[in-house]
C-alpha cells in the first residue's frame, strides 16, 4: 500500500512494524572472505565460541586442500569493468546489510501482507542474475515460502501486484513454473480490479484500494507490466489485451504527454492528482511504455517513455558533489522505496537504447550518493535520502531495500559483474528453517555463515545444479567448537543420517568435511538438519557447501 488518493502516505512498514534498526559492524561484502567481521543479534551460537572470539584471523587445519575455501566469491573467467565490478560490490554490500539486519524481523511477520517485501525479494533475484545461478539459489526460494505463509492476496491492488511482479521476475530467473503459476493466481484477482463506473467525466482503469477506493498510477502502470509479462511467459491473448487497455486508459488521462509528468492518482469524486511527483510514478510508467513494446513489437510509445525519463531526471532531483541526483526529498514512511523502482525502470530503459548515456550517468551518479552521502558505514543502513547525510530515523529496512535495487541498476547499467566460483553455494544464501543468519567471526568465504541452530526442525535446503548426472563430492566448510552432527538428504531421500563435523578449534577456525552424493541432471534439493532422531548434536557455523565431479 503506498501513497493514496486521499493525500495519505503510509508509514513504511506500518502494515508490519518491520524498523527494527542494524545493531551490529557493517555486513561483509560478497567478495571480501569476511577479513573484518561483522555482528547481528539473532539468540544465534555466536556467542558459543569462548576466548575464540577474540582471535585474530580464521585459519584452516587443513589448509592445503582449501584453496577453494579462500577463494573470492567474485573469481571470474573474463575481465570485467571495474567501475562496474566496484558498483556491483556495493549492491552485495546493500543486499547482505539487509539480510543479516532485517531477515529477523521480516521472517517473524506470517501473517500481515507487506507490499516492500516483494522489493527485497527482487533484490535477491537481481543479485541471481548479477552474479549467477549459485547466487542467492536458496533465498529466492525462502521469499516465496514466507510469502505463502502470509497468504497473496491483500486489500489492495498494487499490493498484489509487487508480488506478481516478483514471482515473474522469480519465473525468469529460475525457470521453476511454481513462480509463474502462482502469478497468475493473484493477477487473476488483479483483473477484477477493472471498472468503467468511475471516476468522473472518462471512466476507466483499476481500483486501488478493495472494493472501490481511488486509482493510482501503482497499479495501473503496475499491471500493464505484470500482463505485458504474462503474456510472454504465457503466450495468452488476454493478458495482452489487459495490458493494452489499462495501458491506454492511463496513459490517455494521467500522463502529461509535454513535460512527462505522470499523475498519481484519481480519486471517486473524479479529481486527479496532478500535485504530487513521486520517483516510482515515473518509473513505473516508463516499465509499463517498455514491456508493452517488447510485447507487441511496437515501439511507437517509446518516445513517451524517454519524455517520462526527462521529467523524472529534470524534477525529481537534488544536487550533490556527484551532481544531479534521484530524490523524493525529504522522504520517509512509504516513500522509503519509491527511488528504488524509479531506478529499476530507467535502468530496464536505458537497456533499450544505450546510445542514452545520460540515464546510465544518472544512474551511476545516484547509486555513488546512497553509498557515500546516504549510508552508515557501521551497521550498512541506508537512508531514504541519499544526498544525506545518514538519518537514522530513514535508516530503516525500506530505505536499504530501495537503495540495494539502485545500486543493482547503477551496476547494472555499467556493465556485467563477475561471476561466482563454478558450484559453489554460501549457506547464507540457503533455504533456511529455524536458522540464524550471522558474520561475527572473521573467516568466512562470503557475507556471513549459519548458526543457532542445536534443535529440531532446523534444517537448511540447498538448491544444485549440475551439468549432468552423476556421482558428486560435496565438501561442507564449517567452524565449530565441539563435536557437531548433522543429517543429510537429496531430493527428500535420507542419504546419511549422520555426518560428522569435528570440532574444528573455535569459530574462526575451518574445517571441511566431506561426503559423495548421486545427483540428477539439473536442479536437485541438498538438505542438512538437524534431527535428533538420527543422532545430531552440537553446534555449528556451516559456511558453504562446494560440489564437486567425481
Amino acid at each position: 500500500m503506498e501513497a493514496g488518493p486521499d493525500g495519505t502516505v503510509a508509514e513504511a512498514g506500518g502494515e508490519t512494524g518491520l524498523e527494527a534498526e542494524s545493531d551490529g559492524a557493517p555486513p561483509q561484502s560478497l567478495s571480501d572472505g569476511g577479513a573484518e567481521a561483522s555482528s547481528i543479534g539473532n539468540g544465534s551460537d555466536a556467542g558459543m565460541g569462548g576466548s575464540d572470539a577474540n582471535a585474530a584471523s580464521a585459519s584452516d587445519a587443513n589448509a592445503a586442500g582449501e584453496d577453494a575455501d579462500a577463494q573470492s566469491q567474485s573469481d571470474v573467467s573474463a575481465p570485467v569493468n571495474p567501475a562496474a565490478e566496484a558498483m556491483q560490490t556495493r549492491a552485495d554490500q546493500a543486499l547482505s546489510a539487509l539480510m543479516l539486519n532485517f531477515w529477523p524481523s521480516l521472517r517473524s511477520n506470517t501473517t500481515v501482507y507487506d507490499w516492500m517485501y516483494a522489493h527485497y525479494w527482487d533484490a535477491v533475484l537481481d543479485a541471481t542474475e548479477r552474479r549467477g545461478t549459485n547466487a542467492f539459489s536458496g533465498t529466492a526460494r525462502m521469499f516465496f515460502e514466507l510469502q505463502a505463509e502470509r497468504g497473496w492476496l491483500d486489500g489492495f491492488y498494487d499490493d498484489e501486484n509487487w508480488i506478481t511482479l516478483a514471482l515473474l521476475h522469480a519465473y525468469k530467473v529460475t525457470g521453476d513454473a511454481t513462480y509463474l503459476n502462482q502469478a497468475k493466481v493473484v493477477f487473476a484477482d488483479i483483473m477484477k480490479a477493472w471498472d468503467t463506473t468511475c471516476c468522473g467525466a472518462h471512466p476507466g482503469g483499476l481500483w486501488w484500494e478493495k472494493p472501490t477506493t481511488g486509482k493510482v498510477t501503482a497499479i495501473n502502470a503496475g499491471a500493464v507490466i505484470s500482463a505485458s509479462r504474462l503474456y510472454e511467459d504465457t503466450n495468452d491473448a488476454s493478458y495482452l489485451a489487459f495490458a493494452t487497455k489499462a495501458y491506454d486508459y492511463w496513459s490517455t488521462y494521467m500522463v502529461d504527454a509535454t513535460s512527462g509528468h505522470v499523475y498519481d492518482d484519481i480519486n471517486n469524486a473524479g479529481v486527479i492528482n496532478t500535485t504530487w511527483s513521486f520517483t516510482y510514478n515515473e518509473g513505473l510508467f516508463i516499465g509499463a511504455v517498455v514491456e508493452l513494446a517488447q510485447a507487441t513489437g511496437d515501439t511507437s510509445n517509446m518516445p513517451l517513455a524517454h519524455q517520462v525519463a526527462t521529467y523524472m531526471m529534470s524534477h525529481e532531483i537534488e544536487t550533490t558533489p556527484q551532481g544531479t541526483i534521484l530524490s523524493d526529498g525529504q522522504c520517509g514512511g512509504d516513500a522509503e522505496m519509491f527511488k528504488g523502482i524509479g531506478a529499476r525502470y530507467l535502468r530496464e530503459l536505458y537497456e533499450t537504447d544505450t546510445s542514452h548515456t545520460e540515464y546510465r550517468d544518472f544512474l551511476e551518479r545516484s547509486g555513488d550518493a546512497a553509498w557515500t552521502l546516504a549510508r552508515d558505514p557501521s551497521s550498512g543502513d541506508i537512508s531514504c535520502d541519499w544526498a544525506g547525510p545518514y538519518d537514522p530515523t530513514t535508516g530503516v529496512v525500506g530505505s536499504l531495500g530501495s537503495g540495494a535495487i539502485a545500486l543493482a541498476a547503477a551496476a547494472e547499467a555499467l556493465g556485467p559483474g563477475a561471476q561466482r566460483p563454478s558450484q559453489a553455494y554460501e549457506a547464507e544464501e540457503g533455504d533456511l528453517h529455524g536458522i540464524g543468519l550471522e558474520a561475527s567471526y572473521a573467516g568466512f568465504s562470503g557475507w556471513g555463515y549459519l548458526a543457532g541452530w542445536n534443535g529440531d526442525g532446523q534444517s537448511v535446503d540447498f538448491l544444485v545444479d549440475v551439468p549432468s548426472a552423476g556421482q558428486y563430492q560435496l565438501a561442507w566448510r564449517y567452524a565449530a567448537s565441539s563435536d557437531a552432527q548433522r543429517a543429510l538428504s537429496v531430493n527428500g531421500q535420507l542419504l546419511d543420517a549422520s555426518i560428522a563435523f569435528a570440532n574444528s578449534g573455535g569459530y574462526t577456525n575451518y574445517l571441511t568435511t566431506t561426503t559423495t552424493a548421486t545427483l540428477p541432471q539439473g536442479r536437485s534439493t541438498v538438505t542438512l538438519a538437524f534431527s535428533s532422531a538420527q543422532g545430531s548434536s552440537g553446534y555449528l557455523n556451516l559456511d558453504r557447501l562446494q560440489l564437486t565431479a567425481q
